[in-house]
């Protein structure tokens, strides 16, 4: 017998949606859970992975413009939204459950390190770059019929110029936000 709460629930996401955030929460998990330990015992501040105060809102506007060329491809394609019901679900769950994480990850932490190790930049972004595809790898098999890299290349390599495309916008104000916010909507739209 479902009650209102359980009538509302299922109003806002449907099932498949539900089962969606449950299977990705853990990993959000398992992959952040490293991340705060590590900050905090080398007691590195927020700042330090992209979470500032500063520029935030000129980041969101350069993330939101950074979404549009790929919003207009979108549209004119006519492949429509990933999510059928509310795009607000959608977008939380975008933002908060896959943008997030891996912009902490892989442009917050691992790419500053690297840039830190590496003379090189364009090399230190290249190998973040890499790592980021390489990512996204098994989530792309859990989608799919399976993994033929011959027939994979094309999306390791879109994988690998939006971390770049990213990476352009997280400079441009060293707050991560506007990568968020366009990782996000491209993640949604797409």
């Amino acid at each position: 017998m479902k009650t209102s709460w359980d009538r509302q629930l299922a109003a806002w996401m449907s099932a498949e949606e539900w089962r969606l955030l449950a299977v990705t929460l853990p990993f959000v998990v398992l992959e952040l859970l490293p991340l705060v330990l590590i900050l905090r015992k080398r007691r590195e501040l927020p700042g330090s992975i992209g979470l500032r105060a500063s520029k935030w809102k000129l980041s969101l506007i350069i993330g939101l413009a950074g979404a549009i060329p790929f919003a207009a491809v979108t549209i004119y394609q006519m492949r429509g939204l990933y999510l059928e019901s509310s795009p607000l679900p959608g977008l939380l769950y975008f933002t908060f459950l896959i943008a997030l994480p891996e912009e902490l990850l892989f442009r917050g932490y691992i790419q500053t390190r690297l840039t830190g190790l590496i003379p090189n930049k364009i090399a230190a972004v290249m190998v973040t770059g890499i790592l980021f595809a390489l990512y996204h790898i098994p989530f792309r098999l859990a989608s799919s019929h399976g993994f033929h890299l011959q027939s994979e290349y094309p999306y390791l390599i879109r994988i690998v110029i939006m971390h770049l495309y990213f990476t352009y916008l997280y400079t441009r104000t060293n707050n991560l936000a506007g990568a968020v916010l366009c990782h996000s909507l491209i993640d949604l739209i797409g």
